[in-house]
This record gives structure tokens, sequence and C-alpha cells, in this order.
């Protein structure tokens, strides 16, 4: 399904050069680029169909792996054969996926190079960089379907290409959290990351694809991006999302501290405390509330006050106050994901 929504894009965004060109300041000065990179992505396409072809059975294997890993590695009773999923998901072999998505990255990342040339030399338009960015998205969602979103994150901070330039230009809002959202789907599948490390994992690629922009800005959109991502709230905290990307019951509280734990879904939690600080300009006014909605809780349950719960607001808060002060960072965000773990983490 992703990617048909990738083919069908390519053929609408990337087909309509002639369009963008007259957008131009100067007239046709993206046409050749565009053309040659419609062309490109023709080619692309029909590569990467090959390619999916002839590792439907190395594919299926890792998948069946996965999922094998991963439901031992969370059983609530291990036995000893359960309490082997590690070695088995080590020794299952990944370096042909892991080759097929580097082959695929530097053959976009080609494609991309006339263009941002264009771009280097003089500002190309709005649409036509919000159609790269959204179809490098698009190509980026891909890799992860059939790879591991940590591996692709990592080879896309370290490279210099078009590729992660492309995706930190600005576009839609729902295409990013589509992009998340697949991102949090995959590395929640996948053995071997706690709760923790997914709620890392994926504000490190909030942070790859909100470059360019102010810390203010880019603590606001990751601050909603993460709202609506882990929990069924809209970005004032109060409203119920109509985004669709929540998934109730997907994590709880494994690998937080342990003052931060109680046995319910934590990640959840922070999302909300995350953004209510983020989006206030009052951070002692914002704790007060989230204060009072705890002890109404408790009242209200006839339970004692959840002092996790309280942590978890007072780290939100104190990564909050870390990451408003950044200033512009291009071409991309710092890895906050290290800062996560190091707040949250055991």
């Amino acid at each position: 399904m992703r990617m048909a929504r990738f083919f069908v894009l390519g053929l609408l965004v990337l087909g309509s050069g002639a369009g963008f060109a007259r957008a131009e300041d100067k007239p046709g000065r993206g046409e050749v680029a565009l053309r040659a990179l419609q062309k490109e992505a023709k080619r692309l396409r029909q590569s990467w169909a090959l390619g999916l072809r002839k590792s439907r059975k190395a594919r299926a294997t890792l998948e069946a792996v996965r999922r094998e890993a991963r439901r031992a590695e969370r059983v609530k009773a291990p036995t000893a054969k359960t309490r082997r999923w590690s070695e088995r998901w080590s020794a299952v072999d990944r370096i042909p996926t892991r080759m097929a998505i580097q082959r695929d990255y530097e053959a976009w990342a080609e494609a991309l190079t006339p263009l941002l040339a264009l771009h280097a030399q003089a500002p190309l338009s709005m649409p036509l960089r919000s159609a790269m960015h959204d179809a490098t998205r698009e190509r980026v969602g891909a890799w992860i379907e059939i790879g591991e979103p940590n591996q692709v994150w990592l080879m896309l901070r370290r490279d210099r290409s078009g590729v992660k330039q492309a995706l930190a230009m600005r576009g839609s809002d729902a295409t990013r959290r589509a992009l998340l959202a697949d991102i949090l789907a995959r590395i929640a599948a996948t053995p071997g990351h706690s709760d923790v490390d997914a709620l890392a994992s994926v504000t490190n690629w909030a942070g790859l694809v909100l470059g360019n922009r102010t810390g203010a800005a880019q603590l606001n959109l990751l601050s909603k991006d993460l709202i609506l991502l882990l929990t069924e709230r809209d970005v004032d905290g109060i409203s119920l999302s109509k985004a669709g990307h929540y998934t109730p019951g997907r994590f709880r509280d494994r690998g937080f501290a342990e003052p931060l734990r109680d046995g319910s879904d934590q990640v959840r939690h922070f999302a909300w405390a995350f953004r209510m600080f983020a989006a206030s300009a009052d951070a002692d006014a914002t704790a007060w509330f989230l204060t009072l909605k705890e002890k109404r809780d408790a009242a209200a349950r006839k339970v004692p006050l959840n002092q996790a719960d309280l942590a978890l607001n007072k780290a939100a808060r104190q990564l909050v106050d870390t990451l408003r002060g950044r200033r512009r960072s291009f071409p991309h965000a710092p890895p906050w994901g290290g800062r996560i773990v190091s707040a949250l983490g055991e």
C-alpha cells in the first residue's frame, strides 16, 4: 500500500515538471532537472519492484523471525525457549535487505542532485520544494517498510547527500506525520526496543525532518507530532484527535526508570505532558494544573496519588526547558532521542 501511494505521488508530482518550471523566477530553470528526476523516478520504481520480487523469500523469513522474537521478548511467563529470542533475531540474515536500501538510497540521492544544485544557486519555488520533500518522505517510508528505522536514520544522519536535505525541506504536516506513524509502527514491531527506545527513535526521526526551523518551531511541531501519534488527544491536549494515528495498547512503561513506572502506558502520558509544557507560556501554571489533575484522578478512583505520573510530568517539563532555547538548526535538529533516554530511561 505504501509503495502504491508512492507510485501515484510520483506520477502526479514528479510528472508535472513543466507546471513547476513556470512557477520559477526564471521560466524553465528547473524544467530539465525535473524531467531528469521524473525519468529516474520511473527507473527506480521498476528496479524497486524487481528487487521486491527477488527478495520476497528472504523478507518473508525475516518477518517471520521478527514476529516470533517480538512475541517471545514480551511474553509474561518466559521459558528457556522464549528467553533465546535475541539469539534467533541476531542470527537472521538482514544484510541483503540493508544492501537493497543502500542502493535505492544512493540512486535517489543522485536523482535529486541537479535540483538541489539549482536550489543552491537561487531558492526554488515553494511548490517545487514541497514536491521534492513529500516525494522523498514517501521513498523513505518505502525503505522503512523493509528495513529497520534506526539503521536508516543513522544512514541519513551521517550522510551529506541530497536525500537528507530534501527530507528537511518544508512540506505538509500530514505527510510528515504519516511517515512518523509508519516508523513508530515498525519500531513497535521490532524486537530489542523498549517503549522508551521507541519514543526516542520516533523523536530522532522527527528531529531529522524538522530541520531549517528555529528551535521554538521545532519544539512546537515535535510536541504536536508526539501527542497525535502517541495519544488519542488533539494538539490542545483536551479534545479528541481525528488524525487516526494512535494505537491503544501498543506501549506500557518498558524501559522507563523505576520512579516513572506505574504499569500503564507511560509513553502516552509523557507525550501529553510534553505537549502541555511545550504549548504553555507559564510552566508553573501548567505544572500546577497537571498536579491538580492527578489529585482529582486519585480521589475519583480512591487510590493513592500517582507518584510516577508526577515524576513524569517533571521530566517532561525539564526536557521542554532544555529544547526550547535551541536556535536555528540546519540541515537537521540535534538527536533528541538521546535526551529522551537520559531523562526517562533506566
